[in-house]
């Protein structure tokens, strides 16, 4: 495989990766905001989301929402 060809999938791969962190974002967002703003104190609801979100932390909304989630589910079961 030439360099070329090699740096280019590998920008292939960086896009995806991205695409797929903002999908989760999106997709999440509204689960974490439903679950703290409706005081929620379903620890397997919350547990699933954190759980789902904790493979998307390398990216800084998702550790956003992480953290959000985790400091209401704090109060619930520390």
């Amino acid at each position: 495989m030439s360099e070329d060809r090699f740096v280019g999938n590998v920008r292939q791969l960086a896009a995806e990766i991205d695409a797929l962190n903002h999908r989760a974002v999106r997709e999440y967002e509204p689960v974490v905001e439903t679950l703290v703003r409706m005081r929620s104190r379903d620890k397997v609801q919350i547990e699933q989301a954190l759980d789902g979100l904790l493979s998307f932390c390398g990216f800084a909304p998702a550790l956003e929402l992480y953290r959000r989630l985790c400091r209401h589910y704090w109060d619930i079961d520390p």
